[in-house]
Parts: structure tokens; sequence; C-alpha cells
């Protein structure tokens, strides 16, 4: 089911009907992230309030609670506790990265029923360039014996929005010379700040430059390898300049993104989100409240044990508080993140995966009846739009694709 339609209600669902005919007596609902498990905590403890909860902390068990959360982080270390009929049903969220490798063979030691859920419903027939896409697709669908058919069920983005239960969007591809380009990033020599750099990125650049003003870098290159100031600032002024006056179309009409919501930013790694955050928290300073109240902030990965407890007050902080207005994820809130007040996602990370980039894109889709949420804007600076044909009504519902904007020099 696409991003938003609702699979953790559904699972509660069908969890609350086969506790009803004594079908089960316990679950096990897995989760790959630690954020996720709190959502699905709050949902079952919402839908399944007549039927005990807890989530796995350290291989811990509750044996007198009938439904177990936990990250199949937590539960590849504890899985062997149990004997394999322990639990009458698995539901694996997020089945279409969480049923490989070493997590398949804790799924595969239960001898129950196994109800995988996803937001990326794809078709095994197919074509994927992205070699981890090809293996996610694989290995899914034979983790589930359904080679041969697809999945079981399928609700689409199409059709989630056709029938209003989702938000269409709009998309917005940057133009500028330090944003975008069909091949890469074009970076000229006396952009760089050379004094900022460290070591290993003053040899890297001088080797690529020699003799020689300009070159085009690879998305995968940026923030990875080197980062330049100048393009990160870049983004940011041409966010705010669209934010401020909009676009003109090719007809010569303008189009505003809207001023409520708020905004998730996709980076590279955490040291390109602490910069984003920085350079949009400047640029944004004369729309927050006082000096001391961040308009932007950064979150990273949850996987870093040290930085989980900070994470989720991050996230928190996002979704209950009025500030901050735009957050700058790294795989953290990037897929999975059920809040519906996104309004606008911004692309600065290059993704190569169909998969991902779609999970991402879901951010923005649930409906905001607060806000009057009727559409959610998709800003592009790295070139993803293209790679992923994001242009088709029958994938986005209401879709348009600027042409090159006049921009000042």
């Amino acid at each position: 089911m696409a991003t938003g339609c609702g699979k953790t209600r559904t699972a509660t669902a069908l969890i609350k009907r086969l506790f009803q005919s004594n079908y089960i007596n316990k679950v096990l609902f897995i989760c790959d992230r630690n954020n996720l498990v709190e959502q699905a905590e709050g949902t079952f403890n919402e839908y399944l309030g007549n039927y005990s909860n807890y989530v796995l902390r350290a291989g811990k068990y509750k044996h007198e609670n009938q439904i177990v959360i936990s990250t199949l982080q937590t539960f590849i270390n504890c899985y062997n506790d149990l004997n394999s009929g322990y639990f009458d049903l698995i539901i694996i969220d997020e089945c279409h990265r969480s049923i490989y490798g070493q997590f398949r063979k804790s799924l595969d030691f239960f001898s129950c029923v196994k109800v995988g859920l996803t937001a990326t419903p794809c078709s095994v027939s197919q074509d994927f360039d992205n070699q981890e896409d090809k293996e996610f697709i694989r290995d899914t669908f034979k983790f589930f014996e359904i080679e041969d058919v697809g999945p079981t069920f399928s609700y689409t983005m199409e059709k989630g929005i056709s029938e209003g239960f989702l938000i269409p969007y709009k998309t917005y591809e940057a133009k500028t010379i330090r944003t975008s380009s069909e091949d890469g990033v074009t970076i000229y020599k006396n952009e760089i700040d050379w004094d900022i750099l460290d070591d290993n990125e003053k040899k890297f650049l001088e080797e690529i430059y020699k003799d020689k003003d300009e070159h085009t870098f690879g998305y995968q290159t940026l923030e990875r390898k080197i980062s330049i100031p100048k393009r990160n600032k870049s983004i940011v002024k041409e966010f705010k300049d669209i934010m401020t006056n909009g676009y003109t179309d090719e007809y010569g009409k303008t189009h505003l993104p809207p001023k409520n919501g708020k905004t998730i930013v996709f980076a590279v790694n955490q040291r390109h989100a602490i910069t984003l955050a920085q350079y949009f928290d400047e640029e944004f300073r004369d729309e927050a409240p006082d000096a001391t109240t961040r308009y932007a902030d950064f979150v990273v990965s949850d996987l870093n044990v040290e930085d989980s407890q900070e994470a989720k007050m991050k996230i928190k902080k996002f979704k209950e508080e009025e500030f901050p207005k735009i957050l700058v994820s790294v795989d953290m809130i990037d897929t999975g993140f059920d809040f519906s007040d996104i309004t606008k996602l911004i692309f600065a990370r290059h993704i190569k995966s169909n998969i991902k980039y779609r999970q991402m894109r879901g951010r923005g889709t649930r409906p905001a009846p607060h806000l009057n949420k009727k559409i959610f804007w998709m800003f592009d600076f790295v070139g993803n739009f293209r790679l992923h044909g994001d242009k088709e009504i029958s994938e986005g519902g209401l879709v348009t694709t600027p042409g090159k904007r006049k921009t000042n020099p």
C-alpha cells in the first residue's frame, strides 16, 4: 500500500479480527527503525487497547503480553530464546528490505503465518537499473513464495490520489549551474574555499583540477568525498527565493509553494546535514521568533546508539512544536515517517534506488485537513526527477516540471 494509506492501521484490524476469532495468541510486529517502533506502539495503543503490547528491549521478554513490537536489529540477537511455535503471526513492516541476509534466518525460524507490508509495490517483471533494488525484489518475493504472481494485494499511489486518500504533488527542478546539470554539478575552481578544506580534500581537488578551471562532479562524489560550501548555499538561497517569489513557468503563470506546513531535506551524510541545517537556519533567521529558536535542525540515523535519544527528541520537537520548520535528515525520517504536516520535500541527495526514492517521496502524501493541504511540493537539486522519470501523471497525480527559470547572476 502506498505511503499514507494506512498499512499499520490495516495490520491492527487484521490482528484484532484474528484475536477475536481465537486464531492467534501471540503476535510479533517487526520494524527496522526505532522511531517506527514508537509509531507502531502508538497505533496499537490507540486501536488495540484491549490487547497488551510491549516493545522488546535487550531480549527481555514479557511472556504475559500478547503483542511484541521490535526492531529487526534487536530481534535477531535474541530470537533463539524462544521456540519455533512461540508466535502465531508475524507482521514485517518495510518488508522490501527487512527479510534478507541474517534477518531472514530469524524469521524463517518461526513456523507461523507471516504478512509483509511495504509502500513500494513492484512488479516481478519490472526492470531495475539499481542492483540494490533487484536484490530487494528478488528476496522479498522469494521469501513470500510469490515469484510468479507478485504481491497478494496492492494499492498504488495513483489510486490513493484519485480516491482522495493521498495528496498529489508538484515538482520543482533546480536549473542553476551550481545545483543541477545533466551529468552532475559543475564547480569552478575559484568557487572553492580552499582554506576550509582538510588535507585529503585539498589533495583530491588539486589532482582533479590541475590545469583546468572547472570540473563536473558526479552526484555520488559531492559531499561523500568533497563538500562545496557555495553549492550548498546556492541550494538554500534558491529554495528561499522560490518560497518568497515563486517561479514563472513557460506559459507565464506564477506558482507559489505552500507557506504553511513543514519541510524535510534529504542530505548525504552527517556533515552535509549539519552544514545544510546551519545554512537554512541562517537564511530563514528573520522568520524565527527569537535568536534562540532554531528554524532548521538536523537528525541523523538512529543506528548510532549514542545519537538515538537526541534524534528521538529532535523528531518529537519537529512533530509537536512550531519550530523547527525544516528538518534535515540522513536515513532517519526518509522512510516510514508518519507526519501529515509535511508540505515540502527537498532532495539534496542523489538517490539511485527507485524503491528508496519512492519511499522518500511518500513523506509528503498524507492529507492534513487542519492545514488545508491540497498539494505538496518536491524540490530537486540533484537530478533525481530525471533519473526516476518522475514526470508522469500515473505516479504523482498533479505533476509539473518548470522550464529553465530566469535567475540573477
